[in-house]
């Protein structure tokens, strides 16, 4: 019979075997997965082996804030980004690993648009808005891995800049909010009903541009007819300019024939802006207060010459072809508010060969109705 000191060591030897046969079943089952973990982390080298990770500065990542992309481009191709190195990465030693970078979205309204593998943003049914992404690198390189890693933030802004399908009402929402600018793009233009005078496409010609006759920053969009209105008008029943635009016949029959048309909502969300015009009387430029005007030589990109200064529509008006757009058969050029230089009897016109020139005030041409909010 043994004793039970022989009982207690076989007890304890049992014990040992036990734990060693656990050790070999868990060093099979942790390690292999703690290898695929590195493979997936950790690159090779050229002879399979990993290399040791070295600590150090993380990689600068060179990128944009935002982006500006419209909903008639359809879609945005990040890899062209890294291709032209608007987005890139450098590491600690000065090397491009651009090839590293991932770009994922940041926020729940980008995933249905992103396909993370074309490195593509966008679609058919994209809304205007703000898209956030996030631009990831780890430092590594086919020699060494040194695992430091960095991240920044892109923001991809959707403007609409064809038709507009929002409501006025919704229009003037996102003007109040702040969201226009993310929203819309010069270009994109809104069908205005007018009653008598038709119904005009007001497109936008600039953002924050036009300076408030208050005093208090800028207008947030600026809109001009695509369209000339439905009946010609004279910019003085007479022949003469005498104290320009502030004075003509042609501002009176917009604040009070044309104002009376614009729908009520609309009215309440159109501001008074300073508007500048060459007066002849005076030689010089000076500036009067409108909520309804008409554009000047400078503004549709003339020059400088008559106006000598005030904004300049340079984002809409990009060639002649923009100017002419506007006529029509039977009318064969419309009226800026810039008085001649040299004559007493005259104003300045866009012709319909879209080049300036110039006619007796009396006389009816196209009028483009323009105003900001």
């Amino acid at each position: 019979m043994r004793s039970l000191i022989e009982e207690f060591g076989y007890i304890i030897t049992a014990l040992i075997v036990a734990a060693i046969m656990l050790v070999g079943v868990l060093f099979n089952m942790v390690i292999p997965g703690f290898q695929s973990y590195i493979n997936t982390v950790i690159p090779e080298d050229t002879n399979g082996t990993f290399i040791e990770k070295v600590d150090r500065a993380d990689p600068v990542i060179t990128a944009p804030t935002s982006i500006n992309f419209t909903t008639e481009q359809i879609y945005i191709d990040f890899k062209t980004y890294l291709t032209d190195k608007t987005i890139k990465a450098v590491n600690a030693d000065g090397v491009d690993i651009s090839t590293n970078i991932v770009i994922k979205p940041a926020d729940a309204n980008t995933v249905q648009f992103y396909d993370e593998a074309s490195m593509s943003f966008g679609g058919r049914n994209l809304v205007p808005g703000a898209y956030r992404f996030l631009i990831s690198v780890i430092d590594y390189t086919s020699e060494k891995y040194y695992g430091n890693s960095s991240n920044a933030y892109l923001t991809v802004t959707v403007k609409t800049s064809g038709l507009i399908e929002d409501s006025w009402e919704e229009i003037i929402s996102y003007v109040n909010d702040g969201t226009y600018s993310q929203r819309y793009a010069v270009g994109a233009y809104k069908p205005l009903d007018l009653g008598s005078q038709g119904i005009v496409n007001m497109q936008i010609a600039a953002i924050d541009t036009d300076v408030l006759s208050s005093g208090s920053g800028n207008a947030h969009i600026t809109w001009i007819a695509k369209e000339l209105l439905a009946t010609t008008h004279n910019m003085n029943d007479t022949r003469t300019n005498e104290n320009g635009w502030a004075a003509s016949g042609m501002r009176t029959y917009l604040q009070n024939d044309i104002w009376a048309l614009i729908p009520t909502n609309v009215q309440n969300a159109i501001v008074a802006v300073d508007k500048t015009y060459y007066d002849y009387t005076t030689s010089s430029t000076l500036t009067c207060s409108d909520k309804v005007w008409i554009p000047s030589y400078r503004e549709v990109g003339y020059g400088t010459n008559k106006e000598s200064f005030g904004v300049i529509y340079n984002e809409l008006f990009t060639d002649n072809s923009k100017l002419t757009e506007k006529l029509i058969d039977s009318v064969s050029y419309w009226w800026l508010r810039s008085a001649h230089t040299d004559y007493s009897e005259l104003f300045y016109l866009v012709s319909r060969s879209g080049k300036d020139d110039n006619y007796y005030a009396n006389n009816p041409g196209g009028v483009v109705l323009s105003f900001c909010f």
